[in-house]
């Protein structure tokens, strides 16, 4: 075999009956319609080597791999090579590859062979260099036995177990499709989407599907947004169009030209950009500020709510997450550090903390992350748990967007939106003396 087919196989090829070679010649004749040109017919040697690799190498089934598996788990465990768990994960994957395609036992065969000549070694070399260089490995992983860690989360060997499910494949998909967008992102695209197709269809006319879209039907569309003045319309527009070519549809040259000519005129004379309200601290009234947190039906006054939001400069699905385990304070430098476990500025997830100190003023300001975090603490009523949600509702359930933003509007007087408290708390620590950089990296 290493002189025919493979340099690494020292395995014995015997030789084959003339029959069985004419067979074979017979096949190709009978596909192609003529006898292969002589310098690109295989030898006898050559198929018969080609035939044992791919259909007589080793179990002729899952059956027979799984007898000769038990023998091998006795002895790996035995000499200690590898751990049970990973044993059994291991064949699991094989049993359900062999359930999802019964009909491809010799493929399947050959991809074991390769996973544990080839993809193990593999594995454990590269493990081995990120060990002496520093890098992040399994905790359990030792370099004289490496093949228990092969399954681990992290490790090729779960995205096989993934891919040899298809439960547990189109979990997978649905869950990559969910991270496609940040949550905000997502809703608001989803909102958007459902809008955009409902006047999409309204124009095409009723009982007439808008997709694939006309010509008419797009100029349609941003007519009716243009007519309405809705200063978005564009963003609409552009969901429209994703919405075309996401359901397989084409775009041809004329349907782009058409989407750039009506994206000019929904952006022409649109005027300046409009930005999240203000809304200052100092304006919110001395008898709001001055509540306890026990007059308000969450535990919190809801000055004091909008004033947290503003000094970390969180939009309102960043307030509204916080729980109280985020926060960490220091009692001797008056400090405050908030954690958020995943920002929108944070794509990768490694999580983010800010760190604000005291005011420093005879009498906190309202401005002051150690003021506000005492207060909350101080005037939440005992029936509250300092665990979870740190902005709640009567139920103990957190506050849902709606809510924040109508107790931001009754604290401010003001109607404000859910960026306003991390726009007014950018205003408030520039006015402060806060540097561009500083307040880039606070607001990350």
């Amino acid at each position: 075999m290493a002189n025919l087919l493979d340099q690494t196989d020292d395995s014995e090829l015997m030789p084959l009956d003339v029959q069985t070679v004419h067979a074979w010649s017979q096949r190709y004749l009978q596909l192609m319609g003529d006898m292969p040109k002589e310098e690109e017919e295989p030898t006898d040697a050559q198929m018969a080597a080609l035939d044992k690799r791919v259909n007589q190498m080793g179990p002729q089934n899952f059956l027979q791999w799984q007898a000769s598996k038990k023998v091998f788990r006795v002895a790996a465990i035995s000499l200690d090579i590898c751990s049970l768990a990973s044993l059994m994960t291991y064949e699991k994957v094989i049993e359900r590859l062999t359930v999802q395609w019964p009909k491809n036992w010799n493929l399947i065969a050959h991809a074991d062979d390769k996973a544990r000549a080839e993809m193990l070694e593999r594995l454990r070399r590269n493990l081995v260099i990120y060990l002496k260089d520093g890098k992040r490995v399994p905790a359990d992983f030792k370099e004289d036995k490496p093949w228990s860690v092969w399954e681990q989360k992290g490790y090729m060997g779960a995205a096989y177990q993934i891919a040899s499910s298809t439960v547990g494949l189109v979990k997978a998909m649905s869950e990559l499709k969910g991270n496609f967008w940040a949550v905000p992102s997502r809703s608001s695209r989803e909102i958007k989407r459902n809008e955009v197709l409902k006047l999409a269809s309204m124009v095409a006319g009723h009982g007439r599907d808008p997709l694939p879209l006309s010509q008419e039907t797009v100029e349609g569309v941003a007519a009716c947004l243009k007519g309405s003045g809705m200063r978005s319309g564009d963003q609409y527009l552009n969901e429209l169009k994703l919405l075309h070519i996401e359901e397989g549809y084409d775009m041809p040259p004329w349907l782009v030209r058409t989407f750039t000519l009506c994206k000019k005129a929904l952006c022409r004379n649109k005027g300046p950009t409009k930005k999240a309200a203000e809304a200052k601290l100092e304006n919110i009234s001395d008898d709001l500020w001055q509540e306890k947190g026990s007059e308000f039906k969450g535990g919190i006054n809801f000055a004091v709510m909008y004033a947290w939001a503003c000094v970390w400069m969180l939009r309102e699905i960043k307030a509204g997450a916080c729980k109280w385990e985020h926060v960490r304070a220091d009692e001797q430098q008056k400090q405050i550090t908030l954690s958020i476990p995943m920002s929108k500025m944070d794509q990768m997830a490694t999580g983010v903390k800010r760190t604000l100190q005291c005011c420093g003023e005879v009498v906190c300001s309202r401005f002051c992350a150690w003021n506000l975090w005492s207060r909350m603490q101080k005037e939440l009523p005992s029936k509250f748990k300092k665990k979870g949600f740190v902005f709640i509702n009567e139920k103990m359930e957190r506050l849902s967007k709606s809510k924040m933003i109508e107790a931001w509007n009754s604290a401010t007087s003001c109607r404000v939106s859910g960026h306003s408290a991390r726009r007014s708390g950018a205003v408030e620590h520039v006015r402060r003396g806060m540097q561009i950089q500083e307040l880039a990296f606070l607001g990350r």
